[in-house]
């Protein structure tokens, strides 16, 4: 896996939120409750960043958002 670089992706509003919420140790459901939306919207979201990402697991994304600034922990 090659995950992709930072500075040639776009992140939308949502995907940021929920990256943030990810590394704040939520569970989806949570997630969901705090962005006020599904948790089939919150699933969408992660599905779809493990794509922009090539990555497969939230781990990986938590990893990504820490390691390239999107969440400062």
């Amino acid at each position: 896996h090659n995950q992709k670089e930072f500075s040639d992706l776009s992140f939308s509003n949502k995907e940021l939120e929920f990256l943030k919420w990810l590394c704040d140790n939520l569970k989806y459901e949570e997630i969901a409750k705090k962005m006020h939306t599904s948790l089939r919207s919150v699933e969408h979201l992660r599905e779809d960043l493990f794509e922009k990402l090539s990555v497969n697991t939230w781990t990986a994304l938590v990893l990504y958002a820490v390691r390239n600034g999107i969440v400062t922990k």
